[in-house]
């Protein structure tokens, strides 16, 4: 891709584009040397010193998105390393990040960019925050170190090469917990920390001395800033778009598009426990809860694992299921292919009905719902109660950007009509059940109007969304326009 004509200068100075200063860990972003074996080949990038543990310091003195550390892997590299033929070079970053009671960690990214040509001939490329689907929870099946290994063609390169291809440079956040190495593991389908680590990697970002999120004629101008995920990558991309205004100002979206959101826990999780517990095949997404309550950075909604084994039903099974959490731990795994390893969990083995009776567990469902409070009528129990409780702040606001939210009732995790509950939680109208692929689009400003999609002819309709609203030349009411035509 090309270089900003204002790198230079940024970097002399040793400022960000947007004025901030660089902490002293960070730097101009020298070349990565990728470790190979004795016989030429990569080493797997879970063991590069990208994900060391944090440094005495780079942590403690610096505020949440504060920039640590950026290294360039050069296209060479980049293309050696993953499956990513539409990728220029990349820039592995290293920033402050926040857990959900507001304790700092390390967090981890990278930005890959497009040896596409610009847009409109300025030099100016915008950028994808790309969050994916369930990936994993030990620190290396984050979803950098799993495109850095080339292993994850099927959740995150295949999307990003496409962004990558049309032009976009895509900035991808490892969730909470993966990436850096020596840290708690990730909590699957927290809110907060998961949202707090993608948008501490933007700002992070925008941080960077080359100002590639920042505009060449108007260093202070960001270029364009969408943002999409799927299934779990839509919760977090939700979660994260209603605590930008909140713990992130600075940032303006100028699209969001999330699919397949789970957006009350008690009926995609409560679901899917449910399935488990008839004798379905859901015992590999009820692996995922296991560690998800063993690794919550909310320390009331946390359990030990001497309070998760009181809910093994017998003691000839407590072998086996401590088997099956390490595989949905360790092994990088989606839910469908843990199940499949371990050839499933008998039903009753490990007892999620009375685990989902505790209040721990209607803590965990309610506060990290995008809509507690109906996960609490669905809980019988005062929602306010358990979110007034949070030894935390939990801030929600309708996105002021434009935003998309679609699904598919085929999703056994997030059907549609689950999906939609956000549309109705964020001002639009109640959406029933459907056979097809629906999307629903809100154009901020222009009269509240929401345009519903419907088909393959709605997922066209997203495709000319999401790049009308990354182009310069367009505006939310000159792109709703032209659809109403």
């Amino acid at each position: 891709m090309k270089w900003p004509t204002h790198a230079l200068a940024c970097s002399m100075l040793v400022l960000s584009c947007a004025g901030t200063a660089i902490n002293a860990f960070a730097n101009n972003c020298p070349e990565f040397i990728a470790p190979r074996t004795s016989s030429g080949d990569l080493i797997d990038a879970k063991h590069w010193s990208l994900y060391d543990p944090a440094q005495a310091g780079e942590i403690a003195t610096n505020q949440h998105g504060a920039l640590t550390g950026c290294q360039t892997l050069t296209a060479a590299t980049v293309q050696e390393a993953t499956s990513l033929s539409f990728a220029d070079e990349a820039f592995a970053l290293r920033f402050v990040t926040k857990d959900a009671e507001h304790n700092k960690v390390l967090g981890s990214a990278v930005l890959f960019t497009t040896n596409a040509n610009d847009w409109n001939n300025d030099g100016d490329f915008p950028v994808v925050v790309f969050n994916t689907a369930t990936i994993g929870i030990d620190a290396h099946c984050g979803a950098t170190v799993q495109t850095l290994s080339n292993e994850s063609t099927a959740l995150v390169s295949n999307k990003v090469n496409r962004f990558l291809r049309d032009g976009y440079n895509v900035l991808v956040p490892d969730y909470f917990g993966h990436g850096i190495r020596g840290q708690s593991p990730h909590p699957y389908l927290e809110g907060k920390s998961n949202a707090h680590a993608v948008l501490d990697a933007i700002l992070a970002a925008r941080s960077m001395s080359n100002g590639l999120l920042f505009q060449q004629t108007s260093p202070t101008a960001p270029v364009p800033l969408a943002m999409q995920g799927y299934s779990q990558g839509g919760h977090v991309t939700a979660w994260a778009t209603e605590l930008a205004p909140s713990y992130a100002p600075e940032i303006q979206f100028n699209a969001v598009r999330a699919g397949g959101v789970p957006v009350n826990l008690e009926v995609s999780i409560g679901d899917a426990l449910d399935a488990y517990e008839a004798g379905g095949h859901d015992s590999g997404f009820t692996a995922m809860i296991y560690n998800s309550l063993l690794y919550a950075t909310d320390t009331e909604t946390q359990f030990t694992e001497a309070e998760l084994d009181e809910f093994i039903t017998d003691d000839q099974h407590v072998e086996h299921v401590k088997e099956w959490v390490g595989v949905a731990r360790d092994e990088c795994r989606t839910t469908a292919q843990v199940l499949d390893l371990l050839g499933g969990l008998d039903t009753g083995t490990f007892d999620t009905v009375a685990l989902r009776q505790t209040t721990k567990f209607k803590k965990w469902f309610i506060r990290n719902s995008l809509r507690g409070g109906l996960a609490g009528e669905l809980l019988g129990v005062n929602s306010a109660e358990y979110i007034a409780e949070a030894p935390h702040e939990i801030t929600m606001s309708r996105p002021s950007a434009p935003f998309m939210i679609f699904g598919s009732a085929g999703d056994t995790i997030a059907p549609s009509a689950e999906s939609y509950g956000l549309v109705q939680a964020w001002g639009g109208p109640t959406v029933s059940e459907s056979n097809t692929v629906l999307g629903y689009i809100n154009v901020p400003n222009v009269d509240g109007v929401w345009v519903h999609t419907t088909g393959l002819h709605g997922l066209d309709e997203a495709d000319l969304y999401w790049t009308a609203f990354a182009r310069y030349r367009y505006t939310p009411d000159q792109w709703l326009k032209e659809r109403m035509q």
